[in-house]
């Protein structure tokens, strides 16, 4: 038997043929075309050739030590060509029982062996590897263009592109340059603030203190008192000391030139910047809020918004208008045209935990030496170009009515007022007037109070619209309408309601739902159910009187009854018994019997 050895060959041929190669030469065992993998680098571009299509074996797929193939086409210049071994991965033989051993066939599966670990220590040998005791790392995929850059864990991971690379030099250039820019700045500056970013000082008394070479254009604080208490704020320099009280100077670090601050948010100032809170008295937040509004008048020519910080009890009290700060203001000629919010406790209620809850004061003002139709008169616009609404909503649950829980001041009731000279004189409100403790089906109704009794007259209901025991009525003049309309006379001689025509005649027209009389409950009945009742004609007295204990109608002038001559009469049976008319045929009154017609002596005429 011949011993033909399998030497040590990593089955892989790198060539790089001159132009025109067709024939490439190779140093390894092949024993199917199909082991062979050929690829060509053209330009760049690395193609895997087809077997028999692309290279082919004319003298068979060589011996031990190797063969040749045949390119279908020719090389070209700059051509490289990669020959290796692809061994397929699999048994061709198997042992059979009580057979003898082949010792070809056993010798062609070690061969087989062999070649398949020789390209694997190829292919491993190509492969990235860490260092003996380390443990290996992963390779990343790249989009074209890309490379590669490790991370924390030694992985090798996408690390960007060149174009990447190229911005940020240039975005680090600019960087770079900008900080120069702003070292320059700090440098020109000598340490004072150019910009306002986060809150400079604690306190306004802290930001008094600061004495800088050059004076900023803005100063910040955290807070008035104390940081973070409310009263925080921006201040910008001016040129010269402002005419209000919102305003503190520096000294620069010369120790003479003083430069003056204000607050610096124009048109809206909240007072607690101001020192106003909840530790001052009453009359030192009354005086910071005049104050404020001055600043107002000052730096917005008279316009502007103005907070008021909770707990700054300033003194107001609901029942006194001259407490109010807008009332304030115009006593004092300050901004009229201004918006108030006082968030102040108030001091309508007893004890220590009553308020009177947040207030809103909008203030307008046009002089009246402003020619008429140049303005549109002071108020507060809402325009939509669907459904605009105004909603006032008493949103607090209160205990049912008729609850021990619930006490006489639990009220659901909203109001709108309106007012002269601080006093109200009207009132649109819900519910009817029986007091603070409403039923739900109270609150339905809907009522406007006139409040005379503010110059010097009383209170009444002008108007009522009531949904009470589940009816609906209407009422003039009363809290409690007991009919669909209800009128009830404010005083004595005056006329509960007046008709009055613009022609020769004037009517009023009372009539049931059904318009006709199908039987006397469909009648309309006018009546009086406390007396007498009697029809008033002005400057003649009680023409009609109606006696309600006797049942007599009398008249205080002529009655004037139907007349007709005696071919005109009606039939007496289809008027009933009673009824009367004077037959001038005859000369004389006469009645019906219900059969015929009668004089008054009761003959037949």
């Amino acid at each position: 038997m011949t011993n033909t050895p399998l030497l040590a060959n990593d089955r892989l041929v790198l060539l790089s043929p001159p132009a025109g190669t067709t024939s490439l030469d190779f140093d390894f065992q092949i024993l199917d075309e199909a082991d062979m993998l050929v690829e060509r680098v053209r330009d760049g571009i690395r193609t895997a050739l087809t077997p028999g299509i692309d290279f082919t074996f004319p003298a068979g797929t060589g011996t031990i030590d190797g063969g040749s193939l045949q390119l279908a086409v020719a090389s070209l210049a700059d051509d490289a060509y990669v020959l290796a071994g692809a061994e397929a991965i699999e048994r061709v033989s198997d042992f059979l029982q009580a057979q003898r051993f082949s010792t070809d066939k056993i010798n062609a599966d070690l061969d087989k062996l062999t070649r398949v670990s020789q390209e694997a220590r190829r292919d491993i040998g190509r492969a990235w590897k860490a260092a003996f005791g380390q443990q290996g790392g992963r390779i990343d995929a790249l989009p074209e263009g890309h490379f590669h850059l490790a991370d924390g864990d030694g992985n090798l991971v996408d690390g960007g592109s060149g174009v990447d690379i190229a911005s940020a030099q240039e975005n680090a250039a600019i960087a770079t340059e900008q900080a120069g820019v702003a070292t320059a700045a700090a440098d020109t500056a000598l340490g004072a603030m150019t910009t306002v970013i986060d809150p400079q000082f604690t306190t306004f008394a802290a930001a008094q203190l600061y004495s800088p070479a050059v004076a900023p254009d803005f100063i910040r604080t955290s807070g008035y008192a104390e940081p973070a208490d409310g009263g925080g704020a921006v201040y910008r320099k001016v040129a010269v000391e402002p005419a209000h009280a919102a305003k503190f100077p520096i000294t620069l670090d010369d120790g003479v030139t003083q430069i003056w601050y204000e607050l610096g948010n124009r048109g809206r100032i909240d007072i607690a910047a101001m020192g106003a809170s909840a530790a001052l008295t009453k009359a030192a937040n009354r005086q910071i809020l005049i104050d404020g509004l001055q600043a107002l008048d000052v730096t917005t020519v008279r316009v502007g918004e103005l907070i008021i910080p909770p707990g700054a009890d300033h003194g107001r009290v609901i029942t006194d208008p001259s407490t109010f700060p807008h009332r304030l203001a115009e006593d004092l000629d300050l901004p009229h045209d201004v918006i108030i919010y006082d968030w102040s406790p108030g001091a309508t209620y007893e004890g220590t935990s009553g308020r009177d809850g947040a207030q809103v004061f909008v203030s307008l003002y046009t002089r009246q030496t402003v020619p008429f139709g140049q303005h549109d008169g002071n108020g507060v616009r809402q325009s939509a170009d669907w459904h605009p609404y105004y909603m006032m909503d008493n949103s607090r649950a209160y205990a049912a009515p008729g609850d021990p829980s619930r006490s006489a001041g639990d009220n659901h009731r909203a109001s709108y007022f309106t007012a002269l000279q601080g006093e109200a004189i009207w009132q649109i409100f819900q519910g009817l007037g029986e007091g603070a403790d409403l039923t739900n089906e109270e609150l339905l109704s809907f009522g406007i109070l006139s409040y005379p009794s503010s110059f010097g007259g009383g209170n009444w209901y002008p108007l009522v619209c009531s949904y009470k025991n589940g009816n609906q009525g209407f009422g003039i003049g009363t809290s409690q309408p007991t009919a669909s309309f209800y009128f009830l006379q404010p005083s004595a001689g005056f006329d509960e309601m007046i008709v009055e025509g613009r022609e020769s005649e004037t009517s009023i027209t009372l009539r049931n739902n059904t318009g006709g009389l199908v039987n006397p409950a469909d009648d309309v009945k006018l009546r009086n159910i406390s007396g007498d009742f009697g029809l008033f004609i002005e400057g003649q007295g009680n023409a009609i009187t109606v006696n309600k204990l006797n049942r007599v109608v009398g008249f205080a002038t002529y009655v004037v009854i139907p007349s007709r001559a005696t071919t005109e009469r009606a039939d007496p049976a289809g008027l009933g018994v009673g009824a009367m008319m004077f037959d001038t045929t005859l000369g004389k009154p006469i009645w019906s019997n219900g059969t015929n017609w009668v004089d008054a002596a009761g003959a037949l005429v």
